[in-house]
């Protein structure tokens, strides 16, 4: 089994509206674009953020940090600051507003199942970014009792905390999962995540479709991707369709779990590698392939 890895998006400029009234705007994330385990809603942080400078508002991004990066960088005009680990980054965010009550307008706090609790210590407005709710995920990631007090943590008590905050989510469906945890959807703003063009896009309908059967998965491998499922069914249908393949586009530190599973079920070769996926020959092979799956265990975009 062969993985690749998962590259960021193409990048087009942001578009140049200045702002009547620049902002002095502070965003709160687990993580940035350079962190080897960023994903979707680290792009959306970083385009979002590079849009508001572009707009002339002032934007900070506090994050982790992880083994050899900068403690402070900048993205498309963006500070970046990184401070603590996965989890420490949490308190060093809380601490930041703290001590910095004074240097922003507004609060920007991203969700990722547990928030930086920007309220108990802001004295500015704070927007409560949430991608998806992670009901099922907490189990998958920390076992029955761990997954138990992270979805109470989740589910009962932000809630209490961002009661006065608004909320932006990137699908209906969350905003509706966030009706279920009592957070009213009139308090809940859509802003749909998307993204740019690859390049020679129109020339992706030529491409010859590969004469086997084949499957691609794209994603971060992590446990609640469950690219495992991908890889049940090219095991279960092995005698029917002997030459399935499976193509695995992501980085993870799930990699070596899914070498040891594919070997489990019998399909060491099942999985084949085609690059970063916005490398050339990575984002052309796919237009060519007879099924993209999504074998997660839930999606932002519902």
């Amino acid at each position: 089994m062969t993985l690749g890895s998962e590259g960021g998006p193409v990048r087009n400029a942001a578009p140049r509206t200045p702002s009547e009234h620049p902002l002095r705007v502070l965003y709160l994330s687990w993580r940035d674009r350079d962190n080897p385990e960023a994903g979707g809603a680290e792009t959306f942080t970083d385009r979002t953020g590079e849009v508001m400078v572009a707009r002339g508002h002032r934007v900070t991004l506090l994050t982790s940090s992880f083994p050899g990066a900068e403690p402070e960088t900048e993205h498309g005009g963006v500070r970046v600051l990184r401070r603590g680990n996965r989890f420490t980054c949490y308190l060093h965010g809380l601490a930041h507003v703290a001590r910095h009550r004074g240097d922003y307008d507004v609060i920007v706090d991203v969700q990722n199942g547990v928030p930086f609790w920007a309220p108990l210590a802001a004295k500015v407005p704070v927007v409560n970014v949430v991608h998806h709710v992670h009901r099922d995920q907490w189990r998958v990631v920390f076992g029955r009792v761990g997954g138990a007090i992270g979805w109470f943590v989740e589910s009962r008590v932000a809630p209490v905390v961002y009661r006065r905050s608004r909320y932006v989510t990137v699908s209906q469906a969350t905003r509706s999962d966030l009706a279920t945890l009592g957070i009213p959807p009139e308090r809940v703003d859509l802003v749909y995540s998307g993204n740019d063009h690859p390049p020679a896009l129109e020339s992706y309908a030529r491409e010859p479709r590969t004469e086997q059967p084949s499957i691609t998965v794209v994603g971060r491998l992590v446990p609640h991707k469950q690219v495992e499922i991908a890889i049940d069914i090219v095991a279960d249908l092995e005698q029917l369709q002997p030459d399935l393949t499976l193509d695995v586009v992501g980085a993870g530190y799930w990699l070596e779990e899914l070498q040891a599973y594919a070997e489990r079920r019998g399909s060491p070769t099942a999985c084949t590698s085609t690059g970063s996926s916005t490398s050339t020959p990575s984002t052309r092979c796919w237009p060519g392939r007879g099924c993209c799956s999504c074998p997660r265990t839930r999606r932002a975009g519902g």
